[in-house]
C-alpha cells in the first residue's frame, strides 16, 4: 500500500498541467531575464540584489507549493502513515519530498540556480559553498513549509490561512524592505539571506563566518524536524 501510494506521488511530480505550461512560457523566461539583467550588480557589497533574487525564489516556491495544493486539496500529510508499520525516517522523506515538490518547483530551482551560477562566474570553491548552502537551506525551507502545512491542516483543514502565512506575510516583508529603502535587510532574512551572506563571505575567504552560517542552517533544520516529529506523530496515549 505504501509503495503504491508513493508511486502515485512520484507520478504527480512529473505531471504536466496548465500551471506548468504558463510556468515554461512566462515565468521561467522572465526570471532568467531578470537575473541576467542584474548580473553586474548581484555580488556588490553596496546593494543586496543577490539576496533579493533568492528571497523572490523562495516566495515563488511558496506560491507553487501552497497554491496548487489549495486548489487541488493535494496535501500529503504524514498522518496518512500513522496506521502503517513504517519507519519515521521514511515518513519524513515522503512528507518533505513528495508533499512539497512537483515539476514546477524542480524547474524553478534548477533554472534559477543555474542562471545565477552562469551569470556570476563564481570560482569553483565559492560555487561549492553556494550549492551546499542552497541545499541545506532548501531542506530547511521545505521542513518549515511542511510544519506550517501540518499545523494549519490540523487546525483549519484546507484553509486559505496557509497562503496568508506562507506567501502574503513574506510579500509584506518584501514591501516593507522596498518602501523603507533598507535593501541590506535582505542579507539577514532567514533562508535566502543566509545563502547570499554565506556566498559573499566565501568570496571574502571568511571561513569562520561561513561555518557559522552553515551551523545556523543545519541547527534550524534539526529544530524543524523536531517540530515536525512533535506535530505529525501521535503519542502512545493518543493511539486507539
Amino acid at each position: 500500500m505504501i509503495i503504491k501510494y508513493s508511486w502515485m506521488q512520484y507520478k504527480k511530480i512529473i505531471t504536466t498541467n496548465k500551471l506548468l505550461v504558463a510556468h515554461l512560457i512566462v515565468f521561467l523566461p522572465g526570471m532568467v531575464y531578470f537575473i541576467y539583467y542584474m548580473k553586474n550588480s548581484l555580488l556588490l557589497k553596496s546593494e543586496s540584489y543577490f539576496s533579493m533574487i533568492l528571497f523572490f525564489i523562495f516566495i515563488f516556491q511558496s506560491i507553487l507549493i501552497v497554491g496548487k495544493r489549495l486548489k487541488n486539496e493535494d496535501f500529503f500529510s504524514s498522518n496518512c502513515f500513522t496506521i502503517f508499520p513504517i519507519k519515521k525516517v521514511n515518513i519524513f522523506f515522503y512528507t518533505l519530498i513528495l508533499g512539497n515538490i512537483d515539476l514546477n518547483v524542480i524547474l524553478l530551482i534548477f533554472v534559477s540556480v543555474g542562471t545565477i551560477l552562469y551569470v556570476t562566474s563564481l570560482s569553483l570553491p565559492v560555487t561549492v559553498v553556494f550549492l551546499l548552502m542552497f541545499l541545506v537551506c532548501e531542506i530547511t525551507y521545505l521542513i518549515y513549509m511542511m510544519v506550517t502545512i501540518e499545523i494549519m491542516m490540523q487546525r483549519y483543514r484546507n484553509s486559505k490561512n496557509i497562503f496568508i502565512i506562507t506567501v502574503l506575510l513574506f510579500l509584506l516583508i518584501q514591501q516593507f524592505t522596498f518602501l523603507s529603502d533598507k535593501f541590506y535587510l535582505f542579507d539577514f532574512y532567514p533562508i535566502s539571506g543566509w545563502i547570499s551572506s554565506t556566498t559573499k563571505l566565501a568570496l571574502q575567504k571568511d571561513i569562520s563566518r561561513v561555518l557559522i552560517y552553515f551551523g545556523v542552517a543545519v541547527f534550524s533544520s534539526i529544530i524543524g524536524l523536531f517540530l515536525l516529529n512533535k506535530i505529525s506523530f501521535p503519542r502512545k496515549n493518543n493511539v486507539f
